[in-house]
């Protein structure tokens, strides 16, 4: 069976290359990059499954290599994990924005990387079947799992696939109040607890890019102060 790959795109050669090894102990293949030159080639000769990208790349930055990932009909399935010193909530909405399917702040533990990378590549994709799939209707709000495709007022979000699975779990049970733990699980469940807790950390990231989406209907999205969060379609009236 083949191992998933991981491409690295690292300027700092230390941090690349302990990365590099940390997964080929795992039983990955991982080549990495010190700069984001000539960044498609590397992805096409490679093929990766994950690539963990560092946002202060020489030559270009890790938001425009992600955007080019992700708007291309061929890589666009490839997930990426965003490495970075920058911890501030604009950054983390910018990462996300871009479609980066994780975000990891600088310091951390190679084992923690692999953990999440771990986490990201079990997110499964997509149904292409219709037997299976479910619709559900709330207020102005359509949820399609067959199309994997939440529209409002009749038109598609954009969303990320963490975007999706947040306002999915919150939308199809509507009062249920959700504790950002658990918002974070219904993203990628899994055993490593490092993943879940920082998961947590970044779900009200999540939630401010939902609300900014939702646009006039925000209020779709209640806040339950020191608790979590809930699906309410009558707390804007």
């Amino acid at each position: 069976m083949t191992s998933n790959k991981i491409l690295i795109f690292e300027d700092d050669r230390d941090l690349a290359l302990l990365l590099e090894r940390t997964f080929q102990k795992e039983g990955f293949s991982a080549r990495c990059n010190f700069g984001g030159s000539g960044f498609m080639q590397h992805i096409d000769d490679f093929d990766p499954d994950l690539i963990l990208l560092d946002l202060m790349l020489p030559e270009i930055d890790g938001y425009t290599i992600c955007r080019c990932i992700k708007s291309s009909e061929r890589e666009s399935e490839i997930k990426v994990i965003m490495l970075t010193a920058k911890s501030e909530e604009t950054d983390i909405l910018t990462g996300y924005d871009a479609g980066a399917d994780d975000y990891m702040t600088k310091p951390f533990s190679p084992k923690e990387v692999v953990a999440r990378a771990k986490a990201v590549l079990r997110r499964k994709q997509p149904q292409s079947s219709g037997s299976n799939g479910k619709i559900v209707k709330r207020d102005e709000l359509l949820i399609d799992d067959d199309r994997y495709e939440i529209s409002l007022q009749g038109k598609p979000l954009e969303l990320t696939h963490s975007e999706y699975r947040i306002l999915r779990a919150l939308a199809t049970q509507p009062q249920r109040v959700y504790t950002r733990e658990q918002l974070a699980e219904s993203i990628s469940s899994n055993e490593y607890g490092a993943q879940k807790i920082a998961g947590s950390r970044n779900i009200d990231v999540h939630i401010r890019a939902l609300r900014k989406k939702l646009g006039n209907f925000s209020y779709y999205i209640r806040t339950l102060r020191g608790v979590g969060y809930s699906f309410d379609i009558d707390s804007g009236s």
